[in-house]
């Protein structure tokens, strides 16, 4: 099986030598900033990886960093989420990263470390979302693979789910091993209206029960609680139902699916202005997820989509 060649960056004390040690040992150890490239080789989940691990001071940055990224087949850049002061320096050499992968349309996953240490992390998220220009990354005509991930490399939360989709796009991304979605459900609070997208295709039908019951759950609550995950088996579906702050997906597949924590992780990544003014504005949000759920699943949601738009004097009356 061929080595999948990882290229490790960031600045100093983001993270990035104590995310090699937890994918070397399983476990944290903090370290002192990397001088030059530590060369690491290792297994995950059987997988065979070659890790440079590249210092992150200037000096490495203007004179090492160029030929290792052109000579590695996936990309890992680590940001302190905790330390907004050098964003701005953080964001040049993530661009910098980038286009000396242009010509190859690597994959680049993107880990904002230190989750542990936000308080306001939906907050963060949004500014380093918005200040890296990660969206743009996540445009159909973007070369890369791409994926943003708010980790915590002290407690481990989310590692795997980052090296579950680099894997994924490495080694077995061709192959359909995950399930179809079977119906697609998207709910969105805004300033004065609920938007409720949902695709059209026939399958639904056949658990359309359950997408009432909670389309009613969700009329009545007015507001999505600040996390909920709920997981029913319908005869041989299964109904996953993730909400967060004011957005909230329900999803249909078959039982052997198990991606519970990677939608989850998806979710809460997925930024929504508040207040939400414009309800086409939604539109975008939708097709960003959409796209997200698509790499996720290994599938295609259907391109036929509905919405049906709840205004707040409706609400009201009910």
């Amino acid at each position: 099986m061929k080595r999948i060649t990882i290229a490790i960056t960031g600045l100093p004390n983001a993270g990035k030598t104590s995310f090699t040690q937890r994918l070397l040992t399983g476990s944290y150890i903090s370290f002192l900033p990397t001088l030059g490239v530590d060369v690491e080789f290792a297994k995950y989940k059987n997988y065979p990886l070659q890790i440079w691990d590249m210092g992150g001071q200037i000096a490495f940055r203007k004179h090492i960093w160029e030929n290792y990224v052109k000579q590695s087949s996936a990309i890992i850049y680590v940001f302190d989420a905790s330390d907004l002061s050098n964003l701005e320096e953080g964001v040049e050499w993530f661009w910098k990263v980038l286009s000396w992968t242009e010509k190859k349309g690597i994959p680049i996953l993107f880990l904002a470390n230190k989750r542990d240490l936000v308080q306001d992390r939906e907050s963060i998220m949004e500014k380093v979302v918005s200040s890296f220009r990660l969206n743009e990354l996540g445009s159909s005509d973007s070369l890369h693979s791409f994926r943003f991930f708010f980790v915590s490399v002290k407690t481990g939360a989310y590692i795997d789910d980052a090296m579950n989709w680099l894997i994924l796009k490495q080694f077995v991304e061709t192959k359909k091993i995950l399930s179809e979605i079977v119906s697609f459900d998207m709910f969105i609070v805004g300033e004065d209206f609920y938007a409720h997208y949902h695709d059209n295709s026939d399958k639904r039908n056949q658990i359309n029960e359950i997408i009432e019951n909670y389309k009613s759950k969700w009329i009545q609550s007015k507001k999505f609680p600040l996390i909920l995950v709920e997981e029913m088996i319908y005869g041989e579906y299964k109904v996953l139902y993730l909400s967060l702050a004011n957005k909230a997906i329900l999803l249909t597949t078959k039982t052997e699916t198990d991606e519970r924590t990677t939608l989850t992780n998806m979710l809460e990544n997925i930024i929504v202005p508040l207040p939400l003014s414009d309800c086409n504005k939604a539109y975008e949000l939708l097709d960003y997820t959409i796209k997200e759920l698509n790499k996720v699943f290994l599938t295609t949601i259907s391109a036929s989509l509905s919405c049906d738009i709840i205004m707040e004097e409706l609400i009201k009356q009910m």
